[in-house]
């Protein structure tokens, strides 16, 4: 329990203090299930915190495009839980964005293990014009300081 109260800690020092719908971001993770989700939280609210902090980690907005990323259009990405592709005026709110809802994994796979890599969505209908979306190496680089 010491390890994931720490993680979190790190995960929120790196990524500010930034509003979120912790509810809204992991109610995808448990598949819509409200009160599978409210028994969870019951049970582990610390795990239920670190899964949310982890959806939001992986996941940043920008107004350019970061070298070397690869890049997509918001409506090549699936919704899941609807099985339907998202309209190209979807508008992110990182507050209550989950990364368990959408087919992120599908994009990331583009990226060779153990390798850093971000992949891009366009946003035009955003405030910022591109969605971020970090493998799981670069995100442990960027927990270890070694990633801007």
């Amino acid at each position: 329990m010491k390890k994931i109260i720490a993680v979190a800690a790190m995960l929120m020092a790196f990524g500010g203090l930034k509003a979120q719908d912790c509810d809204a971001i992991m109610l995808p993770f448990f598949k819509g299930d409200m009160q599978r989700m409210e028994e969870y939280k019951a049970v582990a609210p610390e795990k239920f915190e670190y899964r949310c902090m982890i959806s939001q980690s992986m996941m940043d907005v920008s107004d350019t495009i970061p070298q070397g990323a690869l890049t997509f259009n918001i409506n090549e990405l699936t919704d899941i839980l609807t099985g339907e592709k998202l309209s190209v005026s979807f508008v992110v709110d990182l507050n209550v964005m989950s990364f368990y809802q959408y087919s992120f994994y599908d994009f990331l796979t583009q990226i060779p293990q153990r390798e850093e890599g971000i992949i891009c969505f366009s946003t035009p209908s955003s405030e910022h014009p591109y969605l971020l979306v970090f493998s799981n190496h670069y995100m442990k680089g960027r927990l270890k300081g070694e990633t801007e």
